[in-house]
């Protein structure tokens, strides 16, 4: 693996390590949202109404962030087999330059071989 496909490895990391953060605060942050709800001083069905508003927004939050997952995991697995066809090709490529290379001095090795058989 090349220098840049570290780099453009570690970057992927570092964004998925961010959005992981990311998602901890926002189910935190919604964590302490519905006790401050269930805290305040309001009628049972004012909160029922409150909640069912925030289990809405938090399924379609849901929902995007599953979409957003879905598409890294879709890039992540496209670049992954770009990687993995650019290392096959350049492993074929060794590969014909050494079967080449050993044609070459097999050749070579049998005209000096025949140049010093005396028969």
């Amino acid at each position: 693996m090349d220098e840049t496909n570290l780099t453009t490895t570690n970057s992927e990391m570092n964004r998925h390590s961010l959005a992981s953060l990311l998602l901890g605060i926002g189910v935190g942050a919604l964590v302490g949202v519905v006790a401050a709800m269930l805290l305040t001083p309001q009628s049972g069905q004012e909160t029922r109404e409150d909640l069912e508003d925030i289990s809405h927004k938090v399924r379609d939050r849901a929902d995007e962030m599953v979409q957003e997952l879905k598409q890294n995991l879709d890039e992540l697995a496209a670049k992954s087999r770009e990687l993995v066809d650019s290392t096959r090709d350049r492993l074929d490529t060794a590969m014909q330059a050494g079967k080449e290379a050993a044609g070459e001095r097999r050749d070579e090795l049998e005209s000096r071989l025949q140049a010093e058989d005396p028969a």
